[in-house]
């Protein structure tokens, strides 16, 4: 793969535009519901530069403004001050790719793969013209505004050798005065947008500039350049001002582990760059400059902060710059510690951090222009600024105002403009320094990247579904729970999993950390919806259909969740089955050891019920021993063993006859068997499980007020393996957490606990099989003071009828040594979770079943109209912050009622509809690609029928009924001309792949295309136009003109018709006889009808 970075012409581009808008109502993959309507927004219109503007944002420099269709793309949704990508006589390198990264906060390379001056220059024509003529085609029809309300703002470095160059002056020049290269472009275009001659485009492209103060820059130099912009140039000046202003101690106290960011900023980035007290001198003398001049000085907040980070996507020793919602706080502040040192009367600008939810918040405080990036690289991309203008709007609805300067005071207690706008700053920036929005949460993950391997097609895969361990369709029931059809919803969750009301209580969900709403908000409440539906649903509906029964007989051993999985999903394939349980009621851990603050009675009761009258034979107090289980491989055909695990690991201290020491899951029976037990005022539970967090909730559930609980771990709390969110609501409910504890021997009196001796752990390691293992422990011997002592450690099976290694398996399979005998759940894993246990039972119930030549039960169907498609696709250009449950004051914590309340029918419905139905259609690296290099298309079947040629001398026939394999809907290409490989498309992407390598590339220049392993090719000629298709070393070739389309390899020649691609006609080149198929015909078709709007 060779990247050339070949930006399109503006004729093609114009082309391209024009038939995606005429054809599809869209434009770069962009709904037309998406563009911004000027004339509804018109309470926004403002100036800059003495220019009109639609409204006061727009697109930061960067990614959004180096090519004419990223700044058209971001104009179309809204933006309107267009801060062009800063341009350097230099800048013409290749980087190592990729070169950004947005995990939350934003990181990128400080060198970028840019292009030379005169076509950087060249981009921001077309992009000027282009802009022209969509303002002409979509509003001419409708409410005008003479002027497109736009305002182009140069960005240059602050070096004065690179603004006096050669090149550097060239441009600015050109911005100043295009009309030259103006006529000459319309010239080109004129036979395609005849309207574009009698458009008056202004040959002034520019009349302000943006100056970046680069690190080491002096303020000698840097007021030179800006003097010289303004007098020699007459250009209004921005000064785009560096964090680092703020001071050191500031920045580090905001940018630091404790808010999540792990980043070090070298005292040399604040040593070599623009010093607080020097700006203030310099502002001085600048707008003394600037009043004579009669120009606009502004300044803007701020600059990325250079910082040293290892990203996880981006290359080693690279110089990075962190950006978005961490500088957010360091912006506004920095701002405002400015503005009022100048008592509000600095014209600033603002970016950092800029987003859906504080947009409004910026507007008030008085900055003329807001602009966005690292926002907009998420996925949405463009289309999230749709939603932007949607909140200010309904803000200034609230207050009625009529423009922002109203807007400002009526939001306000004063009764200036400037003194409301140096309020709201004020009071906003002191705001931002406590919101989370701008802490990066340790705790939450933010990668949703799954195992799954990327290929040319079919890459639409939910990573909720894969993350979960029975594949639950998570897409599925959530659509028919939004639409509120419980039981069409109830069907798709009990498909995979038999116990929803449980699940939906206490599934450690971990399909909820590979949720894509993690990219817009918070994920969407799966397990919550779950529970649901669980309680809504019918009896009467709960009851499954059973295939026709069979004569084959199961014996399951154990009657917990595995085995009762494994129960459920033979009996629903016609097997007879029989567990046999030794407690007197099925359920195994959940049933003892769950708290039933997590999981009411009522839920447990619910499924198992369920199972049980479905015909499912479960019989109680049966101990299986040797003999008992000789006698059940006789019985029965097959025997799946899932007797869970029983025996704890041997605690790391020795509590050997002393009492008030438990083990955390003998302790949490004996509560849930509500035996008295005394646990005096001062618990410590050692470990960091869920067990452990259990038996810590529930002593301190026991304690109330009247007692403390310490959860005591050798690591720190972000290394706690139990759910983050029950860490959460143990540490909200008073338990305290002590970390780094090595403990050495309990301190005993009259062989009652009285404390604990410990060192302190200094160093520990996490194995590849995540187990934690101090490394380096103090000599200094440390006490605690405790009055009961519960443990949790590692646990494991304890199987005494039949000799453990005739248990173990092959990977990939259930299936023991023995013959049809078959274990899984905690017998066979140890400690493992709920939904892995229920994995096993499923697991080994479908070996069975496959073994016997049973299939399983027929899927349920989901199909979405296409005004659905339509509707989903716009939902993922919005963020939707997800429902606060109800749940018991901390207070009243003091008993074992549930905690968190259910769902209400508006929450859960709304919740439902935050899920984006990955698993129908993805297109997140066309909403990502700054450059729109990523284009999404359609297949119908009927398109990958691949001809068959039975070819006998000269005489041909053509048969369909091999299809290729394809079996998606929606799918993308990659245009790699216009592909930088910044790496973005990577990091949101839910497989392992690299999209820009790894999805279908598309070529315009010929030599590019020569050095790819595999692509097409897509060119014109005058009425001449060409696919090749490059794959498996051989060329295919499909030309199309005013008469023909023409198909060629190296076997054969046809002519094909020009609307259905069917074979006319066909020449081979080698046996006159023979029968052989043509695949490539198939899948071209399918690319060129793709991709033929581009030329």
């Amino acid at each position: 793969m060779v990247n050339t970075f070949s930006p399109p012409s503006l004729e093609q581009l114009l082309k391209y535009i024009l038939k995606d808008l005429n054809s599809k109502s869209e434009i770069f993959g962009i709904s037309e519901k998406l563009f911004y309507k000027p004339w509804f927004y018109h309470v926004l219109y403002t100036k800059s530069g003495g220019k009109f503007l639609h409204n006061p944002l727009g697109l930061a420099s960067g990614p959004h403004t180096q090519l004419a269709q990223n700044i058209v793309a971001g104009w179309l949704c809204g933006a309107r001050f267009i801060e062009l990508k800063t341009v350097n006589e230099t800048n013409y390198t290749k980087q190592n790719n990729p070169s950004i990264d947005v995990p939350f906060e934003g990181y990128n390379c400080g060198s970028s793969h840019e292009l030379p001056v005169r076509e950087v220059f060249d981009q921001y024509l077309n992009a000027w013209i282009l802009i022209h003529i969509l303002h002409n085609r979509l509003y001419k029809s409708v409410r005008k505004d003479v002027e497109v309300g736009t305002v182009f703002n140069m960005s240059l470095g602050s070096s004065l050798i690179q603004v006096r160059s050669e090149e550097i002056l060239w441009f600015i020049d050109k911005m100043i005065n295009c009309s030259e290269e103006l006529e000459n472009k319309i010239k080109t275009i004129k036979n395609i947008y005849p309207s574009v001659t009698s458009l008056k485009i202004p040959t002034n492209i520019s009349n302000s500039v943006t100056l970046s103060v680069e690190q080491g820059s002096v303020p000698r130099e840097i007021e030179y350049v800006v003097k010289y912009l303004m007098m020699d140039k007459k250009l209004h000046t921005t000064l785009k001002l560096n964090p680092t202003l703020l001071g050191v101690k500031s920045i580090r106290a905001l940018l630091n582990k404790n808010r999540g960011y792990d980043v070090h900023i070298p005292d040399s980035v604040f040593d070599d760059n623009l010093q607080y007290v020097d700006l203030i001198d310099l502002i001085s003398k600048l707008q003394k400059t600037a009043d004579e001049m009669k120009l606009e000085l502004n300044f803007k907040v701020s600059n990325a902060l250079n910082c040293l980070k290892e990203s996880r996507a981006l290359p080693k020793d690279e110089n990075l710059f962190i950006s978005g919602a961490a500088l957010h706080p360091v912006a506004v502040n920095l701002a405002a510690n400015l503005q009022t040192r100048f008592e509000g009367n600095l014209n600033l600008s603002f970016s950092g951090g800029v987003d859906y939810y504080n947009v409004a918040n910026l507007i008030k405080c008085g900055f003329k222009t807001i602009t966005v990036c690292t926002d907009l690289l998420k996925p949405g991309g463009y289309g999230r600024l749709a939603q932007y203008f949607d909140s200010i709007y309904k803000e200034f609805v609230k207050v009625g105002a009529r423009n922002i300067f109203e807007y400002t005071i009526k939001t306000s207690n004063e009764v200036s403009v400037l003194e409301a706008s140096l309020e709201h700053l004020k009071d906003y920036a002191i705001y931002t320094l406590s919101d989370k929005r701008y802490q990066r949460d340790l705790s939450k993950n933010y990668n949703i990247k799954t195992s799954k391997k990327l290929y040319p097609y079919d890459c639409i895969e939910a990573p909720c579904v894969s993350q979960c361990s029975v594949n639950q369709d998570v897409p599925s029931y959530l659509w028919f729970a939004a639409k509120h059809d419980i039981n069409k919803s109830f069907s798709f969750i009990i498909q995979n999993n038999p116990f929803p009301s449980i699940t939906g209580s206490v599934c450690d969900h971990l399909c909820k950390t590979k949720c894509t709403r993690i990219n817009y908000d918070e994920p969407v409440k799966i397990r919550e919806v779950k529970r649901y539906v669980s309680e809504k649903i019918e009896t009467n509906q709960q009851d499954q259909p059973i295939t026709q029964k069979n004569e084959k007989k199961i014996c399951v051993i154990g009657g917990g969740i595995s085995g009762l999985s494994c129960a459920w999903f033979l009996n629903q394939a016609g097997f007879a089955v029989d567990v046999f349980e030794a407690d007197a009621y099925p359920g195994g851990m959940v049933v003892n050891s769950v708290p039933a603050f997590r999981l009411e009675d009522k839920s447990i009761l619910r499924d198992i019920e369920r199972i049980r009258k479905s015909g499912v034979n479960i019989i109680t107090k049966t101990v299986v021993n040797s003999k008992k289980f000789l006698q059940l491989r006789k019985k029965y055909d097959y025997v799946f063993i899932s007797t869970g695990f029983q025996v704890a690991s041997i605690s790391i201290i020795d509590g050997t006859g002393c009492k008030n020491i438990f083990e955390a899951i003998d302790f949490l029976k004996i509560v849930k068997q509500n035996k008295n037990v005394e646990l005096g005022q001062n618990v410590a539970v050692f470990g960091g499980g869920n067990h452990a967090v259990d038996a810590a909730r529930t002593a301190q559930h026991l304690l109330g007020a009247n007692g403390v609980t310490s959860l005591v771990c050798q690591y720190t709390i972000n290394d706690i393996k139990a759910d983050k969110e029950e860490v959460a609501a143990m540490i909200e409910e008073g338990v305290n957490i002590v970390e780094m504890v090595f403990p050495i021997q309990i301190i005993r009196e009259d062989n009652h606990v009285k404390g604990l001796e410990y060192r302190v752990v200094e160093q520990y390691e996490t194995n590849k099989n995540g187990h934690i293992k101090p490394l380096k422990i103090s000599k200094t011997i440390h006490s605690l003071e405790f009055d009961t002592i519960i443990f949790s450690g590692s646990y494991s099976s304890n199987i005494n009828f039949v000799e453990p290694d005739q248990l173990k398996t092959k990977e990939g399979s259930l299936l023991t040594r023995m013959k049809n005998v078959y274990i899984g759940g905690g017998a066979r894993l140890g400690e493992t979770t709920l939904i892995k246990a229920i994995a096993d039972g499923r697991n080994a119930a479908l070996e069975i079943m496959k073994k016997e030549n049973i299939l399983q039960l027929p899927t349920p169907e989901k199909i979405l109209t296409e005004e659905e498609i339509a509707e989903l696709l716009l939902k993922k250009n919005k963020r939707e912050i997800a429902v606060k449950q109800k749940d018991v004051p901390i207070e009243e914590r003091n008993n074992f009622e549930a905690v968190i309340h259910p769902l209400t029918k508006t929450q859960a419905i709304y919740e439902a509809k935050r899920c984006l139905q990955c698993d129908v259609i993805c297109n997140v690296c066309v909403s990502v690609c700054p450059n729109n290099a990523f284009i999404g298309f359609e297949i119908k079947p009927e398109e990958l029928l691949i001809p068959t040629i039975n070819y006998n001398n000269d005489n041909f026939k053509v048969s369909k009924k091999k299809r290729l394999d394809i079996k998606q809907k929606y799918q993308v290409i990659c245009v790699a001309d216009w592909c930088n490989e910044c790496g973005n498309c990577t990091t949101f992407c839910p497989t392992a792949g690299t999209p820009y390598k790894d999805k279908n590339r598309l070529h315009f220049d010929k030599a590019a295309f020569k050095n790819e392993g595999r692509g097409f090719l897509l060119s014109t000629d005058g009425d001449l136009k060409q696919l090749i298709m490059k794959k498996d070393g051989k060329l295919s070739v499909l030309s199309l003109n005013w008469d023909a389309l023409i198909f060629e390899n190296d076997d054969c020649m046809a002519v094909l018709d020009k609307n259905t691609f069917e074979i006319e006609h066909i020449d081979i080149f080698t046996d006159s006889k023979r029968t052989f198929d043509l695949p490539e015909i198939t899948e071209m078709k399918i690319i060129f009808n793709a991709v033929e709007n581009l030329v």
